[in-house]
């Protein structure tokens, strides 16, 4: 459910290319004639959209941002928690960037992706660590080898914990609804395919967020975050 802070401004998207004209022509057969594409500030590509019309004729009752809110104040999503999380310390959301485009060199980006895991497993033992993976594009698990993988059929709302203490990913949507526990992005410490990119994701994630996401601008950094998280835990132990 979207908050205030959520709601994102999208415009018309014209199909640019034999990809969104096929992924459009798909979507219409599955969905009906009246979905179109418009374009998200941190998407490269265009969305699905059902237009207004469209909703008015065949949906019986639209519940407003106030309505929902109001619905969302005492809903416990943990009651409908599929997995135990509670022994990991840190989950992983992949963003499934390389097939989707963001990232410009693959090889560069798996290395700055190893040097980040390679900084996580020198401070957290791998039985802390959990992995999820988008459920359908078909990422190569086996790029990082730090950690447990998780089902990918499992929505990652589902997954959060308040025993887990960090939540990590480049600009997953996973992380935007985390409430408890710390949340890092690590958009800055990879390179996407343009500067352009990097800030319009970081804008978006900023303003759907429910928690302060952190930044690191330097490994030197993430790794600061991760010795005063270590350190917490020791303290409560």
């Amino acid at each position: 459910m979207q908050n205030e802070n959520q709601l994102i401004d999208v415009t018309k998207h014209p199909s640019a290319g034999i990809k969104d004209l096929v992924s459009l022509a798909i979507m219409k057969l599955t969905y009906g004639r009246n979905l179109g594409m418009v374009k998200h500030p941190a998407y490269l590509r265009g969305l699905p959209y059902i237009s207004d019309n469209f909703i008015a004729l065949k949906v019986d009752k639209v519940i407003d941002l106030e309505e929902g809110n109001k619905m969302m104040v005492d809903f416990d999503l943990g009651r409908f928690n599929m997995l135990d999380t509670s022994g990991y310390s840190i989950i992983y959301f992949d963003d499934s960037l390389v097939e989707t485009g963001y990232v410009a060199d693959k090889d560069i980006f798996w290395r700055e992706l190893s040097d980040i895991f390679d900084i996580l497993s020198s401070h957290f033992p791998p039985d802390k660590i959990a992995r999820k993976y988008h459920p359908f594009l078909t990422t190569d698990k086996a790029i990082i080898r730090v950690g447990e993988v998780l089902p990918d059929f499992i929505p990652a709302e589902l997954l959060y914990n308040k025993n887990v203490k960090l939540y990590l990913s480049v600009a997953s949507n996973s992380i935007v609804n985390v409430e408890e526990g710390k949340v890092v992005s690590l958009i800055n410490l990879v390179t996407l395919s343009n500067g352009e990119l990097t800030k319009r994701t970081k804008e978006s994630l900023i303003q759907r967020s429910h928690s302060e996401i952190l930044f690191p601008q330097s490994l030197d950094e993430f790794e600061r975050i991760l010795i005063d998280l270590k350190g917490q835990s020791d303290l409560k132990r």
